[in-house]
């Protein structure tokens, strides 16, 4: 149930190899990038402290299966062309790292490729290793980081009036804030700026948890009715992702980052940190906040 790229010298360095053709472009680890429209030619490609704003989607080849789009979830992915983009994302990086604002492209990657080697997570139902996962990704714009971060904080607002809209539509159990939840609740939880709200329940020991490190995590989650939608305490099988990879929904990449090894925490996560408008897998309604006890099992 669960699911930011440093350009390190000169793009040169990356090594790309022109076409005969001006709208294609192969990078040196074959990725094949056909343009669909160009941006302005005077506009550079983002560097190492800038956010690159994107409009993407990516299908199954085979059939135009759509696993993924931005525009389900109503705000762009931020991605920060660095070192640590460039370990986790291989080849997405490759074609990420050459995009200018106004850009529109598509590309195609091996299942394997994309699930099991950049993102390391099992394929999806109906997907083989030698399928091929197809992008269409679009730069929306290239902020300065306090840029991105006042447009993720204007989603965030809108989410929030949208699940009190929600509560007063729906008139259900778990049709309320997460504020009005907690206040009922008796809950005293720390808030991020973000508006994710959090409890640590068990202190851990050592730092905590860092981008770009793979974790260890065993999971149960609800709906705040109670509703049990997924865990992995029940199928004895802990969850592992690279923090802050975008391999998890927002509100995990930023909870689990205030944990420490052997900590224990509940985290409320406001929909625009998790599943937003589209809901999930037919178990999580739109606009949902979600309730998640976690703990973190290791640091690797």
């Amino acid at each position: 149930m669960l699911r930011r790229i440093k350009i390190v010298g000169m793009i040169g360095a990356i090594g790309i190899m022109y076409s005969c053709s001006s709208n294609e472009i192969t990078t040196k680890s074959g990725v094949k990038i056909s343009y669909i429209k160009k941006g302005a030619s005077t506009d550079s490609v983002a560097n190492p402290e800038q956010i690159m704003s994107l409009n993407i989607k990516w299908v199954i080849e085979k059939n135009n299966k759509e696993l993924f789009s931005t525009s389900k979830n109503g705000i762009p992915m931020g991605i920060k062309c660095d070192t640590m983009a460039k370990k986790n994302l291989g080849k997405l990086y490759d074609a990420f790292s050459l995009l200018r604002k106004g850009d529109s492209v598509s590309f195609s990657l091996t299942a394997e490729d994309f699930f099991e080697k950049t993102i390391q997570s099992p394929l999806p139902d109906s997907v083989i290793k030698t399928d091929f996962i197809k992008f269409y990704v679009g730069v929306e714009n290239i902020l300065s980081m306090e840029e991105f971060q006042k447009k993720q904080e204007a989603f965030y607002e809108q989410q929030r009036k949208k699940e009190q809209e929600m509560a007063q539509e729906m008139n259900m159990k778990d049709g309320v804030t997460i504020d009005e939840y907690l206040k009922k609740e008796g809950i005293a939880a720390q808030t991020t700026p973000s508006q994710l709200r959090y409890v640590i329940t068990k202190e851990g020991m050592g730092e905590k948890a860092s981008a770009g490190k793979r974790v260890l995590v065993h999971y149960s989650g609800y709906l705040l009715d109670g509703t049990k939608f997924d865990a992995s305490y029940d199928r004895n099988q802990p969850f592992e992702f690279v923090l802050g990879a975008q391999q998890v929904i927002p509100g995990w990449d930023e909870g689990i980052a205030l944990l420490n090894k052997g900590a224990k925490a509940t985290l409320y996560i406001p929909s625009g940190l998790g599943y937003g408008p589209r809901g999930a897998g037919g178990v999580i309604p739109p606009n949902a906040i979600l309730k998640f006890d976690v703990e973190l099992l290791e640091i690797k």
